[in-house]
């Protein structure tokens, strides 16, 4: 496949190549990046992506880069959320679907809104907020949203 059609076909797939003389287990994910968000703070450059929920990788990715130097800074996936009894859960492996909706980045970091639905049977949703400093990522906060149903 030439490099034009690669680009062209919007696919890509993270991983390495396992060296054969080594029996260690290398994870790849098919990604597809559906939405970028970028904001400019200090000297670093914002960057939040989502991917398709249907992959492999269904965890947004946040990464920062140094606009000076032109490097990368550091990045965090976010796999990893609270449910509703403050349980950890895996957007990898323990839901049937979720999506995420309603991202502002700006210079005290990121936020977004997890609409989840669990293999359990249990559907909510969650805000997050991922605060940003100039070099640093901070931890992702994430609190369940009240729904109301107004008949």
């Amino acid at each position: 496949m030439s490099l034009l059609a690669f680009v062209a076909s919007g696919g890509l797939t993270a991983g390495c190549v396992a060296d054969e003389n080594k029996t260690s287990t290398v994870q790849a994910y098919a990604m597809e990046v559906v939405h970028t968000f970028t904001h400019h703070y200090s000297d670093t450059h914002v960057a939040f992506f989502l991917y398709n929920p249907e992959t492999d990788l269904p965890c947004p990715r946040v990464a920062l880069h140094n606009q000076q130097a032109g490097s990368a800074i550091t990045s965090k996936t976010l796999c990893v959320f609270p449910d509703r009894q403050g349980r950890l859960f895996d957007a990898r492996t323990d839901v049937s679907f979720i999506d995420y909706d309603m991202v502002v980045l700006n210079d005290q970091g990121v936020s977004f809104t997890a609409d989840v639905s669990l293999r359990e049977s249990d559907a909510f949703l969650l805000d997050c907020t991922l605060p940003i400093e100039p070099f640093k990522l901070g931890l992702l906060e994430c609190h369940l949203r009240e729904i109301s149903l107004a008949n």
